[in-house]
């Protein structure tokens, strides 16, 4: 096998360990600096990690991502409202090398698994290629991933007049 598929057999194995997450408080930068300090000692994480998100026009949601060798194979941004059992996801990545191995899917699917009885939605804004995913991936799953503004509750909306 050539290393092109050894890296997609990793990847399609680590889909299969979507459910092996580990919920980590500090943010990225905080884990590789502390991974750095103390040579690897500290701060390594799962295959599968929950974290809060770095990113400030994202406060308050999380990113559930996924490493191989140390590089982000996958991460996906999300926000969970309890009051209103309604998710959003945004700004899915999967590492070029590894599209198709079924990254998003197991994360995504993931994300419900621990989020049960939750309507999934997007902010919407996608690509014109990016639609036949959504379809794909919100088949069959309560929302179906269509795009939808977040909730009153949403950390973002808090603030907002509606003039």
């Amino acid at each position: 096998m050539d290393a092109n598929g050894d890296a997609q057999a990793a990847a399609r194995e680590l889909a299969r360990r979507a459910q092996e997450v580990r919920f980590t408080p500090l943010r990225r930068a905080w884990r590789k600096s502390l991974r750095w300090l103390t040579d690897g000692e500290f701060g390594r994480t799962g295959p599968w990690n929950d974290r809060r998100c770095d990113a400030y026009e994202r406060v308050g949601w999380r990113v559930r991502e996924a490493a191989l060798d140390d590089d982000e194979a996958f991460a996906v941004t999300y926000w969970v409202c309890r009051k209103c059992h309604s998710g959003w996801v945004e700004w899915p990545y999967t590492a070029p090398q590894y599209l198709r191995c079924g990254l998003a899917s197991a994360g995504l699917a993931a994300l419900r698994t621990d989020n049960p009885r939750t309507a999934w939605y997007t902010l919407g804004g996608h690509d014109r290629d990016a639609i036949p995913f959504w379809k794909s991936v919100g088949a069959g799953v309560p929302g179906g991933y269509a795009p939808r503004d977040p909730c009153e509750h949403n950390p973002q909306r808090r603030g907002r007049s509606s003039t």
